[in-house]
């Protein structure tokens, strides 16, 4: 004799944006009930083996979207009140930081941040301000003492000067080499040579891909590649033009025959 299990109704309690969070994960899983996302379907695939999610993607809040993007700063080490003005900067324009990590490396601090930032108009602004702060402004954050220690042994990076005084020291930027990693989810008919199609689209507007991933879609005729690009400023382009750059692709992409549709893709990690 085999016992069957039956269903039972359990009840469980969760916040709001727990419930809207993981509606989101089942939809985007395809476990639906009906036409609507089933968070009770989407256990079960978990149960069964069949669906595993990645323990980042559920620690991530339900604020994670089209609009989260990827931000990498070096910033002097030891040096204090860096996160504190940036950060404040961020809440300026209107952006929300979710995640953050700091590391170092020799004289630098490494600062990566998650940011949910919907105004996409706005980041360029953004990024522009990040870029014209200068240490006097975290001057008060720190002692002459620390202050001219840390301009004792540190080289800045581009010119590689020393700063031999405290007042050339204040007058520097915080932030060099800032990183922008931005998203694109682009689904595709499944066709021989569509890969080395889009890459050229994207080498052409002279952005650089931070990673690429494609998978099966809802049916075996119909793929999705997850894209991240990496900006950073260069001689000839600022990440502000780079960001206006996206669009241009955007429009070069969807001119492909093959491809039907292009979308916003949030960044969902620091690494």
């Amino acid at each position: 004799m085999i016992a069957l299990m039956s269903k039972q109704s359990i009840r469980v309690q969760m916040y709001p944006e727990t419930k809207r969070y993981l509606e989101q994960i089942a939809l985007e899983y395809n476990c639906l009930y009906g036409n609507k996302p089933s968070i009770s379907e989407l256990l079960e695939q978990i149960r069964i083996g069949r669906l595993i999610v990645s323990k980042a993607s559920v620690n991530l809040p339900n604020r994670l979207d089209s609009s989260t993007i990827g931000l990498r700063f070096e910033v002097p080490r030891y040096l204090n009140g860096t996160i504190s003005v940036i950060s404040k900067k961020i809440v300026e324009y209107q952006g929300d930081i979710i995640a953050v990590k700091l590391k170092s490396e020799d004289d630098l601090d490494i600062l990566q941040i998650l940011l949910f930032f919907p105004e996409k108009n706005n980041l360029g602004r953004l990024i522009a301000e990040l870029e014209s702060i200068h240490i006097k402004e975290v001057a008060h954050f720190n002692s002459n003492s620390e202050l001219l220690s840390i301009a004792s042994q540190f080289e800045f990076i581009g010119s590689r000067n020393r700063v031999n005084t405290l007042d050339n020291f204040l007058h520097k930027r915080m932030i060099f080499n800032l990183y922008c990693v931005m998203g694109l989810k682009i689904k595709i008919r499944n066709q021989v040579g569509l890969l080395a199609k889009i890459t050229y689209q994207i080498a052409e507007t002279r952005l650089l891909i931070h990673s690429i991933s494609q998978n099966i879609g809802n049916n075996k005729h119909e793929d999705i590649i997850d894209l991240f690009l990496y900006l950073r400023p260069t001689e000839k382009f600022s990440i502000a033009k780079q960001i206006e750059k996206i669009d241009d692709l955007v429009k070069k992409l969807k001119r492909i025959e093959e491809v039907t549709e292009v979308q916003p893709l949030g960044v969902d990690s620091l690494d």
